[in-house]
């Protein structure tokens, strides 16, 4: 079993060395494996690179995480459960560790490889994204049909303590970057030490689920003063929006309720789509208004957003 594994192993190293690693050999990089080690069939998948930056909200295309967070929820925090993660490098190519940790990590001078080195997290939390809804305020908004599907990040694992260890003397140094993560610190690990840091809040691992989405705009209400209402139409939720006031900076102010939403106060600017949404709204459920000039009075136009989880 061990032949077996060794030449596998060594097939491996052969296309990393003739292909870049990432995109042909197939073979896992040191932070996918250790992963997929502790978190089993979870469903979490590491997060390449690995970063401080949140990405809670964000959608997946294409396996990759999207620089904006399209979605909301309530967050919570708590233990996930997993005490360490362990990631050793050893013989390991550079293309991986780039790959791991992007421009955050870098080999001793005259090395491409790493060996006998680890980066162990520790104080691993695990933050969560419920009662999840799409953001009608964000940039994906323009790019939404009547329908559509997104793959969306709504849990992650971040370590708060990292320790980069030379596993035997003699290791390859690896340092490590925090500044390029979070609190300009360089960790170093060579010839049997170890460097630690604490309060780095790496996110490593990620989790997704997947939505349907639908939009319904209501008919607009036309020639709207102020003090009258606009209520949505063709859908049963009886939600309606009532415009209070306008002013010369093209600002107002108003007010949102439906049949089981108390009323809010709700404020934008003309001609400019106001996200509405609170965690009393039926799960899954956002709405936007856009109030625009009509001459001197005004028409309202009430948009309901809907994410319903595949499941």
């Amino acid at each position: 079993m061990r032949a077996v594994q060794n030449r596998h192993e060594h097939s491996c190293w052969i296309i990393l060395i003739l292909f870049t690693a990432s995109l042909v050999s197939g073979c896992p990089t040191p932070l996918q494996t250790a992963v997929k080690k502790v978190a089993g069939p979870s469903g979490y998948q590491a997060r390449e690179p690995a970063s401080s930056v949140d990405v809670l909200g964000r959608n997946v295309v294409d396996g990759k995480i999207v620089p904006n967070a399209c979605y909301i929820g309530e967050r919570f925090d708590a233990g996930s459960g997993f005490t360490e993660v362990h990631i050793s490098y050893d013989n390991t190519s550079e293309a991986d560790l780039r790959t791991d940790f992007g421009n955050s990590a870098s080999l001793g001078a005259g090395y491409n490889r790493v060996s006998h080195t680890a980066i162990d997290l520790t104080e691993i939390s695990e933050q969560t994204l419920r009662a999840v809804r799409f953001d009608p305020g964000s940039v994906c908004t323009p790019a939404k049909g009547s329908a559509w599907k997104d793959e969306v990040v709504i849990s992650s694992l971040k370590a708060a303590t990292i320790k980069v260890v030379d596993t035997a003397d003699g290791g390859v140094g690896l340092d490590l970057k925090v500044s390029a993560l979070d609190g300009g610190v360089v960790l170093k690990s060579s010839f049997g030490s170890a460097d630690t840091y604490v309060g780095a809040d790496l996110n490593f691992a990620y989790q997704t689920m997947k939505f349907s989405g639908q939009q319904n705009q209501s008919p607009p209400c036309a020639r709207v003063q102020t003090e009258d209402s606009c209520p949505e139409r063709g859908l049963p939720t009886g939600c309606v929006f009532k415009l209070l006031s306008s002013a010369a900076d093209g600002s107002w102010k108003g007010q949102f309720a439906c049949s089981a939403l108390a009323a809010r106060e709700a404020a934008g600017r003309i001609g400019v789509p106001q996200p509405l949404f609170y965690s009393d709204l039926p799960e899954g459920v956002s709405y936007s208004v856009l109030v625009d000039r009509d001459g001197p009075l005004f028409t309202i136009q009430l948009t309901r957003w809907a994410a319903v989880p595949e499941r």
